[in-house]
C-alpha cells in the first residue's frame, strides 16, 4: 500500500510542476501580449500623425503657409519682448 501511494506520488510530482511551471509562463505571455499590443496601437496612431504631417509639408503652398504662421508667431512674440 506504502509503495503504490509513494509511486504514485513520484509519478504525479513531475505532471504538477509542469503544470505551474507551464500556467506561470502562460500568464507572463499574456501579459506581454496585452502590453505589446497596446505599444503597437500606439505606433500605428503615431505613424498616422507623423503621415498627416508629410502630407501637410508635402506641397509648397502649405510649406509657405507654415512659414508665415510662424512668422506671425515670432513678430508677435518679439512685440511682446519690446513691451517687456
Amino acid at each position: 500500500m506504502r509503495i503504490t501511494l509513494i509511486l504514485v506520488v513520484l509519478f504525479t510530482l513531475p505532471l504538477v510542476n509542469s503544470f505551474f511551471v507551464n500556467t506561470i509562463t502562460l500568464v507572463k505571455n499574456i501579459s506581454e501580449y496585452v502590453y505589446l499590443r497596446q505599444k503597437k496601437q500606439d505606433l500605428i496612431c503615431k505613424k498616422q500623425d507623423l503621415s498627416e504631417r508629410i502630407k501637410t509639408f508635402n506641397s509648397s503652398a502649405s510649406i509657405k503657409r507654415t512659414i508665415k504662421e510662424r512668422i506671425k508667431l515670432i513678430e508677435a512674440n518679439e512685440i511682446l519682448l519690446k513691451l517687456g
